[in-house]
């Protein structure tokens, strides 16, 4: 028995940046999104810039473009829509209505 696996989407990733910096942890989020806590933590640690002096934050846009990077050699992958600021926003009606019910 195979196991299917499914990217991240850049929804889900600006979903995953608005609930950090609303103070949730790794293992609530995970829960939020139905995934494994090993799931979300393989995303920040390939994704927190560690190098750049004051990147200590996780960004959904960077996210996404570190992704598309990392998959762009692979035949099947099609690149991710445009980054635009609708998804963010999205993303944080979503925080609000659901996580934070406001």
């Amino acid at each position: 028995m195979t196991k299917s696996y499914t990217q991240l989407s850049l929804h889900q990733r600006y979903q995953i940046q608005v609930l950090l910096q609303a103070g949730k942890n790794q293992g609530e989020i995970a829960e939020l999104f139905g995934r494994s806590p090993f799931t979300l933590s393989r995303e920040l640690k390939r994704n927190i810039p560690k190098r750049v002096r004051g990147a200590v934050h996780y960004k959904a846009e960077l996210a996404q473009l570190k992704t598309d990077k990392r998959h762009y050699h692979k035949a099947t992958y099609q690149l991710s829509s445009a980054i635009t600021k609708d998804g963010k926003q999205t993303a944080i009606q979503w925080l609000e209505k659901v996580v934070l019910k406001k």
